[in-house]
């Protein structure tokens, strides 16, 4: 099936034959940036530099192309195999015809199959509405461009910090051990923490795994609806919600501060204006979206305490994208199993969502505590074996079929 999980298994092997370990190796980076912005990519390349000497890292760059060599095919070589892709972002990187079209084309492609990660780098101001690379968590914090920073210093030291996080999460994942996450598991060892994952497959028929089928199931038709809408038609008639106002209340009264709750609101920071869009295409389906507002409103009563809000948020972002993220998916279910009260709620709200969109309403839910019970023999990352393409991939991974 092609799981991050065998991937890996086949690459230790062809680099085991090849006399080079995994930890030699390293994760190779690429960087895809407009020549404008070189001086830029140089200050970051040397806040990296300490990760390369540590053998986390090999960053490679078009400048790197020897003479005489074939440019292209370099470059194209490069892209295709890279562990991590860095999008330089700036006016003239979104001007480029060949940084738009190529290089940020292939490696979202690769993103989606798993093959890599994308980490968008803001280095300049530029208009990023609606753009599709948003949807992933970008750096620097905040999402603010390195040449708003007071300290350029401390934004690149930022973006570093990000990046090996980055890496750090990746090395779990993919079986891969860097210096600085730890001596790398034997092949017992790995075969071991299958076995042990293999026995949460019970949650496979918790309705907390279910639910994202449906809402999947129901996506495309909310898609197809929103894509005949001209954004012309929707100036000055939607207001939206202070998203980011209530995204900082949420993470402020939480209780939830784990790993996977803080990617997740930082995912949901870099989502906000996508969101909105999401929102105005739904309510311009109706005759008034005014009305269309107020249903809403009347749907979600409790949406202020925050379980409301992450699953109306979930659902409009997977409106807005027109695909779902597994990562994402991952997260919401996370979430939602740390709720102990509000389902009925989060459900009213779905259905208002999906009956404003013409389709058909959700079954009611009931959600059980067993990943709880298991959350202290999970250890971290746990959930990263689970990061596969489709729910009949998970079945069959945790059956041991693959």
């Amino acid at each position: 099936m092609g799981s991050r999980v065998l991937r890996y298994e086949a690459r230790v092997l062809c680099v085991s034959v090849a006399g080079a370990s995994v930890e030699e190796q390293g994760f190779t980076l690429f960087y895809s940036y407009a020549h404008e912005d070189e001086a830029l990519r140089d200050e970051l390349s040397k806040h990296l530099r300490t990760m390369e000497r540590q053998g986390v890292l090999r960053g490679w760059h078009d400048r790197e192309i020897s003479a005489g060599a074939e440019w292209q095919g370099e470059i194209d070589r490069h892209l295709r195999t890279a562990d991590v892709v860095l999008l330089l972002i700036s006016p003239d990187f979104m001007a480029s015809d060949y940084c738009h079209d190529v290089e940020l084309a292939e490696a979202l492609r690769r993103h989606e199959l798993g093959e890599c990660v994308v980490i968008p780098v803001l280095l300049r101001p530029v208009d990023l509405v609606g753009v599709r690379f948003m949807a992933l968590q970008a750096l620097p914090s905040g999402a603010r461009p390195v040449t708003s920073w007071e300290d350029r210093d401390n934004a690149f030291a930022d973006v570093a910090t990000g990046i090996r996080k980055a890496v750090t999460r990746l090395a779990t994942v993919d079986g891969r051990r860097a210096h600085s996450v730890g001596e790398r598991e034997s092949t017992p060892a790995r075969s071991r923490d299958l076995d042990r994952i293999r026995g949460y497959r019970d949650l496979l028929d918790r309705p907390a795994f279910t639910m994202p089928c449906i809402f999947e199931a129901s996506l495309e038709a909310v898609h197809q609806a929103c894509n005949q809408i001209s954004l012309a038609m929707l100036t000055g008639q939607v207001r939206t919600p202070a998203w980011e106002g209530n995204l900082y209340e949420i993470a402020r009264r939480s209780e939830f501060e784990t790993e996977p709750f803080v990617s997740s609101l930082d995912r949901i920071r870099n989502h906000i204006a996508a969101l909105e869009r999401a929102v105005a295409h739904l309510h311009s389906h109706l005759a008034a979206p005014d009305q269309a507002s107020r249903e809403i409103g009347k749907q979600a009563p409790g949406r202020e305490d925050g379980r409301i809000w992450h699953m109306e948020f979930y659902l409009r972002g997977l409106i807005s994208s027109g695909s779902v993220s597994r990562q994402y998916v991952r997260d919401a279910i996370a979430l939602m199993d740390r709720v102990d009260t509000g389902r009925n709620e989060i459900l009213r709200v779905a259905n208002g969502l999906f009956g404003l969109a013409g389709l058909a309403e959700l079954p009611p839910v009931t959600l059980s505590g067993r990943l709880i019970e298991l959350s202290a023999d999970m250890r971290p990352y746990d959930w990263d074996h689970f990061y596969v393409r489709t729910h009949a991939e998970l079945r069959a991974f945790l059956a041991g079929e693959d």
